[in-house]
């Protein structure tokens, strides 16, 4: 990892997908915190105000080039995947093409022009024997997913050396389409409806906009390299459920083993990640789960659009 600062730069920012999971929760940060914002869109709305936003389909050339006309940025965060995990071992060449021939060809792009890049990547890339994982241990994917995204991080730094990798762990917190991990329990809560969560599945969960603050701090400090960005706190699914649900009236989850699983997406056991390189940067802070879903509850954590849930 390599920091050269760039606060002083052109602080103008291209963010793709700004209608997904991390995508508009970073776009509002960089607006926070100054930057010129655009984002790109596909098909759903960014919800985000102050940003500019562009309906463009990044994996055509036209779209691309649509989008960086209308940014001209300094900086590129590109946060649009494939990510359900199921879909892309059905169609494992949209997986490639959304997952690594893009960021591929963003990184080019980026640097032709100059620009800086991070590139959002995740914890999938491991195979879950080895964790914790340090940001310079070997991707060894087990699914499709993975693969792809594994596959986006070296066409990502083949083409930009000076781009910065950001792996992120499992997402939780208030998001724009309500797909988090707390934001689906509590959905599956407000519909009365008991959740299944492996017990023996380990992550670390990371809240959504410690992972967007961070991803602010680190353009600034100008990182390059790979990072990881996860909380503290290496939990079980099943855990993890039962401390977002706790307190929620009537709400649990159940635990189950991993074994006899009969979904599409092969799944990693353990890929808990630290993150030593990203908390070296000031500015990064990464809180763990306890603290983080008081100050949700607090708030009123939005469960997908579905109303609101808080914890006694």
């Amino acid at each position: 990892m390599v920091t050269t600062d760039r606060s002083s730069r052109d602080r103008r920012v291209l963010v793709t997908g700004v209608s997904g999971r991390l995508g508009g929760v970073a776009a509002r940060a960089f607006r926070d915190a100054g930057w010129q914002v655009t984002g790109t869109v596909l098909r759903h709305p960014c919800l985000a105000t102050g940003v500019a936003v562009v309906t463009a389909d990044l994996s055509r050339e036209d779209g691309l080039e649509e989008a960086w006309n209308n940014a001209r940025p300094a900086l590129v965060v590109n946060a649009a995947a494939l990510a359900d995990a199921a879909v892309c071992e059905q169609y494992p060449e949209a997986a490639r093409r959304m997952n690594a021939d893009l960021p591929g060809r963003l990184a080019q792009r980026a640097a032709a022009e100059g620009a800086g890049m991070i590139h959002i990547s995740t914890d999938l890339v491991f195979g879950g024997t080895a964790a914790p994982y340090a940001e310079s241990s070997v991707p060894d994917p087990v699914s499709v997913y993975g693969s792809s995204k594994a596959a986006g991080e070296t066409e990502v730094l083949a083409a930009h050396p000076g781009a910065l990798v950001a792996r992120v762990a499992l997402l939780y917190g208030r998001t724009d389409p309500g797909t988090s991990a707390s934001e689906a329990l509590l959905r599956e809560a407000l519909a009365g409806r008991e959740a299944s969560l492996f017990e023996d599945e380990w992550r670390t969960p990371v809240e959504v906009s410690d992972v967007a603050v961070s991803l602010v701090a680190l353009a600034e400090a100008g990182t390059e390299g790979v990072v990881h960005l996860a909380g503290p706190d290496r939990l079980s699914r099943a855990d993890f459920g039962a401390r977002v649900l706790e307190g929620v009236p009537g709400a649990s989850c159940r635990a189950v083993p991993q074994a006899g699983y009969g979904g599409p997406d092969p799944r990693p056991q353990d890929v808990s990640l630290g993150c030593e390189a990203a908390l070296a940067v000031q500015g990064v802070r990464l809180r763990g789960v306890t603290e983080a879903l008081a100050e949700l509850a607090d708030l009123g954590h939005a469960a997908g659009g579905g109303g609101s849930l808080r914890r006694r």
